[in-house]
């Protein structure tokens, strides 16, 4: 079976692509008081909420502004590349170290990042989140010049493919109102 192709179809239609400036925002463990006599979780966390806000405004007008950029109904898999992109952190910014991309490999845990971004996609792209078949992630320290003292960009981008066949085609077709 070659690389590009699942079990239930080719993987070829590309159904967005989305760019998040600013350092990404790990998934944070909830937390659980009792109000009421009853349990209720919650994400106290500022910086987790205003990242997750920035990520689904974000993500809002980068689709509603590019035709490109497809809603995926219900049934269809979706298969995802995400890159998170790190400022640099001091110690890295020597002349000795490489000027381009560096593996991040500290906190905050890859898993933590896809679920606060497929959340966030969950909102605006998907129906539901468990149309995710497949997750491509890398995160890394953005690149750095040594001359001029300047990083490169940080921030998420995020590539969303969904299976092309006869039966996605006849969803796609089935939601589409015209």
């Amino acid at each position: 079976m070659a690389p590009e192709q699942v079990a239930i179809g080719r993987v070829t239609k590309k159904a967005g692509q989305y760019l998040i400036a600013g350092p990404p925002v790990a998934q944070v463990r909830h937390s659980v008081a009792v109000k009421n006599g009853k349990a209720r979780a919650f994400y106290g966390s500022a910086k987790y909420k205003n990242g997750k806000n920035t990520a689904v405004n974000t993500i809002k007008l980068q689709h509603w502004s590019d035709s490109r950029n497809l809603f995926i109904p219900k049934g269809i898999g979706v298969s995802l590349k995400m890159l998170y992109v790190f400022p640099r952190p001091q110690r890295l910014k020597k002349a000795k170290s490489d000027p381009g991309f560096i593996a991040h490999t500290v906190k905050p845990d890859l898993d933590n990042l896809d679920k606060l971004y497929v959340d966030a996609l969950a909102e605006v792209v998907l129906n539901d989140d468990n149309q995710v078949f497949a997750i491509e992630s890398k995160k890394v320290f953005c690149s750095y010049d040594h001359l001029t003292k300047t990083e490169g960009w940080n921030g998420i981008k995020i590539e969303v493919y969904c299976i092309d066949n006869a039966e996605s085609q006849k969803l796609f077709n089935d939601y589409l109102p015209w």
